[in-house]
């Protein structure tokens, strides 16, 4: 309640040595600064190495190899530089792009935070990245493909574009021969593709790498377009204003167009569309108008016991509840699993009531 004071565990935080700052591009294009260092008990677990995120906080943090620095877990779960006690300051930044050796450049966002960024559109760790996007399970959900597995598959030319993911069995051999994969990776593989040959609008729009267009975003878009992708495209090519939509602002609505009018990303997904069939999803809803979640707006947060985290929205789904993905003053109820963070502080802050697992499934037993 806004009249009482919360409580939280003081992180627990451990020194060591700065081994190595590596450079990991992302999907994107950005170059991350990544520390590595000597590993340390955290939490229970073994870390060896944190994100820094962008260059301003690698300046802030004056980082040089060799520096002893204090590391924690931000909400006990993700790894962070918190202090450098020598602050050698003798980091440089590389010149240009650990993958493709294309020069890189240095934006700045509009809170202007520095960011390294590497521009060339034929990067092949944006190539991977992408790919390991869209087989990711909020996408397409295609299991037994590492990010390795798609490193080999791009540097040997047989994954070129999305579409090329469905047409792997023409290079049977060759894959099974490839060294850590045989025949029985290759038909686990095979088996998880030739599943997801028919999907949701939903899936295919959060697997394509829409920047801020996830899988609530897809949602709300299948919801709308009715699971048609022919009308979800004829929306864009008529010029429709997202933002009309729930939860869509101009941000969002602006990258829709921008990403649609990209000829680069068209060659990725475009031949998917000949290899796959869009499905409409059941309507599962129960007799909404009695139940306790109808049109109520629910956040889920921490580990459930007998939930995903895509299950717990698809449950919310299905009882007419509105599934939401950060907590606001809209919000009506927060989901607590173990390990809960920020979420549940924001929610304590708010007076936004809040529903263990066990008292979740009661209320909507009742």
């Amino acid at each position: 309640p806004r009249n009482a004071f919360a409580f939280k565990w003081k992180d627990e935080i451990r020194e060591t040595t700065l081994k190595e700052i590596e450079w990991s591009p992302s999907r994107t294009g950005l170059i991350n600064p990544v520390a590595i260092f000597e590993p340390v008990e955290l939490e229970g677990t073994t870390v060896s190495r944190a994100s820094v995120h962008n260059i301003s906080i690698l300046k802030e943090l004056e980082l040089g190899i060799g520096d002893r620095i204090e590391v924690y877990k931000a909400n006990m779960i993700i790894p962070q530089v918190a202090e450098n006690a020598t602050q050698s300051g003798t980091y440089s930044l590389p010149m240009v792009c650990p993958c493709c050796g294309q020069p890189l450049e240095i934006d700045k966002t509009s809170g202007g935070t520095r960011e390294l960024r590497c521009n060339n559109q034929h990067c092949s760790a944006k190539l991977v990245r992408k790919f390991v996007h869209f087989c990711d399970k909020p996408g397409m959900n295609i299991t037994g493909i590492a990010e390795s597995t798609l490193e080999t598959f791009v540097s040997n030319g047989w994954v070129k574009n999305f579409g090329d993911l469905y047409e792997l069995e023409q290079h049977h051999d060759e894959i099974v021969d490839t060294d850590g994969f045989g025949e029985k990776s290759y038909q686990k593989m095979q088996k998880s593709i030739d599943a997801g040959r028919k999907c949701t609008l939903n899936q295919f729009i959060a697997g394509l790498g829409i920047p801020m267009v996830g899988r609530s975003a897809g949602r709300i878009l299948n919801k709308h377009f009715g699971g048609d992708w022919n009308a979800f495209e004829d929306a864009i090519k008529s010029g429709f204003d997202f933002t009309v939509l729930k939860d869509f602002g101009e941000t969002m609505n602006n990258n829709i167009h921008k990403w649609y009018a990209d000829k680069d990303e068209e060659k990725l997904w475009r031949p998917l569309l000949t290899k796959i069939e869009f499905i409409k999803e059941e309507n599962k809803t129960m007799r909404t108008k009695i139940t306790p979640l109808y049109k109520k707006t629910v956040v889920a947060t921490g580990k459930l016991e007998n939930y995903t985290r895509d299950g717990i929205q698809n449950k919310l789904i299905e009882l007419g509840a509105v599934p939401a993905s950060s907590v606001t003053k809209k919000t009506d109820y927060l989901i607590v699993g173990e390990k809960a963070g920020s979420k549940l502080q924001k929610a304590r802050e708010l007076g936004i009531p809040t529903l263990t697992e066990a008292e979740f499934e009661d209320l909507i037993s009742d």
